[in-house]
């Protein structure tokens, strides 16, 4: 799904939603908005390109090329690219469900949430 942002795409989704796999592509100097999800945790791996994962508000972790991080259900977190490059993620979510309306945002100066 295209978004001013950058795009999402699920590469897999189990039958009982309990495990989806997504591509993320972050334009150059764009961020997703702040949100957290009650019921499902994210394991990030980056692909391509590098950026910030704000979490919790007050904790920044720098994002590379093969690094990870996990996200933990009822974090709040809000994925930067702060670089001239695309940022390419793969997402996993695992959970008791894994569903887009388990999303809840905060409002700030992000271009689009996702």
């Amino acid at each position: 799904m295209d978004r001013p942002w950058g795009k999402w795409s699920v590469l897999y989704e189990n039958s009982d939603n309990t495990t989806k796999v997504k591509r993320l592509v972050v334009n150059p100097n764009s961020s997703l908005s702040r949100q957290k999800h009650a019921s499902r945790n994210e394991l990030w791996h980056v692909v391509e390109g590098r950026g910030i994962v704000e979490l919790y508000r007050n904790t920044n972790f720098r994002l590379e090329a093969h690094s990870m991080i996990e996200i933990p259900a009822g974090g709040w977190h809000k994925l930067i690219n702060d670089s001239d490059e695309e940022l390419v993620i793969i997402e996993i979510q695992y959970g008791d469900t894994c569903d887009e309306e388990d999303i809840e945002r905060q409002e700030d100066d992000a271009d689009e949430v996702e």
